[in-house]
C-alpha cells in the first residue's frame, strides 16, 4: 500500500457518476450525490510508510418516504386507539362487549405493529415507531384498566 506521498487518487471528472432515469426506490428518494478526494490519517507505521493514505469517497443521501408509514401504520393505529375509547360509553354492566372491544383493539394494535416492524431494519436504539407503539399500547391498556376499575366499583353496588 502506497501512502499519500507516493500515490494520490483523484476523480478525473467533476461528476464521475451516472444516474439511471427510470430508477425508482419505493421507500426512499435520492436527495443528493457528491464526491470527495481525501487523505486518510491511519496511525500505523510500516517501515517508512507512516503518512496518510489517499482515498476517494462517494456520498449519496437518501430520504425515507413517510407516506407509506402514515397510511399503513400511523393512521390505523390512531383509529385503533380511538376505537378502544368507545368502551367509555358502553354501559358498565356490559362486560362481554367491553372485554371484547378492549382485547380486540389491543391484539389488532400488536398485530399491526408486528407487520410494520418486520419490514424495518433491526437497530440497537429505540426508534420513533417503537415509541409510537408503546404510547398507543399504553392508551389501550389504560382503557382496559379503566374497565377493570369500573367493573369492580359496579359489582360492589
Amino acid at each position: 500500500a502506497y501512502n499519500a506521498t507516493n500515490l494520490q487518487l483523484y476523480w478525473t471528472d467533476s461528476q464521475p457518476y451516472g444516474i439511471v432515469d427510470n430508477l425508482h426506490l419505493t421507500e426512499f428518494s435520492l436527495d443528493g450525490i457528491w464526491v470527495e478526494n481525501t487523505t486518510s490519517n491511519v496511525q500505523t507505521t510500516i517501515g517508512k510508510w507512516d503518512d496518510g493514505y489517499s482515498s476517494l469517497i462517494f456520498y449519496f443521501k437518501l430520504r425515507r418516504e413517510v407516506g407509506y408509514y402514515i397510511l399503513d401504520y400511523f393512521l390505523p393505529s390512531i383509529l385503533l386507539v380511538i376505537t378502544s375509547w368507545i368502551t367509555f360509553w358502553i354501559q358498565a354492566d356490559a362486560s362481554p362487549a367491553r372485554t371484547a372491544l378492549g382485547t380486540s383493539t389491543m391484539l389488532s394494535f400488536i398485530t399491526l405493529n408486528g407487520n410494520v416492524m418486520k419490514n424495518l431494519p433491526k437497530v440497537s436504539y429505540i426508534t420513533a415507531s417503537e415509541v409510537w407503539f408503546f404510547g398507543g399500547a399504553t392508551f389501550i391498556f389504560c382503557s382496559l384498566a379503566e374497565f377493570a376499575f369500573v367493573n369492580v366499583v359496579f359489582r360492589r353496588r
